[in-house]
């Protein structure tokens, strides 16, 4: 086919042929249709990876002795995982019907509810795991020497379980930081990886629409 979808649709309406219009519909079902399964797959591939990755950081974590990111960071990932799998089975109950524009605009519904549970989802990862790394600096050999070194600056500190109250300061300011990036992180992540071709559904999703006016 020499004409290509967008040509077809610049072209087709000034020469008021009709039959252009069935033809067109049918590539931009095609287009999304593959663009879809694109994204379903790659989805699916993540979900399988969150479920086995908290296998080996856990056991990372273990031979290196850091025994709180060894427990946090696996439950952590199982959770989201847990999030992802329920997400990917309600993705697999939008079946593709006959109609292909329902197909497609139920993907994209699908789509943005996923993006909004993981929002939340990440709003409580990233604090959580910022949480988990400062407590394992604390009780490693490098954050007791840290606080040694400042307690001999500053004796006259006052400390909460062995712990200098401006640490405490310090690592409540960290943790909300990363909360308050939480939700641009996970875009900035989701755009790397569904940014591209989540633009293209998007088009071809709007002249779906026009084309059905």
């Amino acid at each position: 086919m020499n004409n290509s979808i967008e040509q077809i649709w610049k072209h087709g309406f000034v020469e008021s042929n009709l039959t252009a219009i069935p033809k067109i519909n049918n590539l931009y079902s095609k287009k999304s249709k593959n663009i879809v399964d694109k994204i379903h797959r790659m989805y699916a591939l993540n979900v399988k990876y969150l479920i086995v990755l908290p296998i080996f950081i856990s056991l990372i974590c273990f031979a290196k002795g850091w025994l709180v990111l060894a427990t946090t960071m696996p439950f952590l990932l199982l959770w989201i995982a847990f999030i992802a799998r329920k997400q990917l089975k309600k993705l697999d109950l939008n079946s593709k019907s006959d109609n292909s524009y329902q197909y497609i605009k139920g993907f994209n519904e699908w789509f943005n509810d996923m993006v909004s549970s993981f929002t939340w989802a990440y709003q409580v990862f990233y604090p959580s795991l910022a949480l988990a790394i400062l407590v394992e600096i604390r009780i490693s050999t490098v954050g007791k020497n840290l606080i040694e070194g400042y307690l001999v600056s500053y004796p006259d500190s006052g400390l909460l379980f062995g712990t200098p109250w401006v640490f405490y300061f310090a690592a409540c300011l960290i943790i909300a930081v990363v909360g308050y990036f939480a939700t641009t992180l996970y875009l900035f992540d989701l755009k790397l990886m569904y940014g591209r071709v989540m633009k293209k559904l998007d088009e071809i999703l709007c002249d779906m629409e026009e084309l059905r006016q």
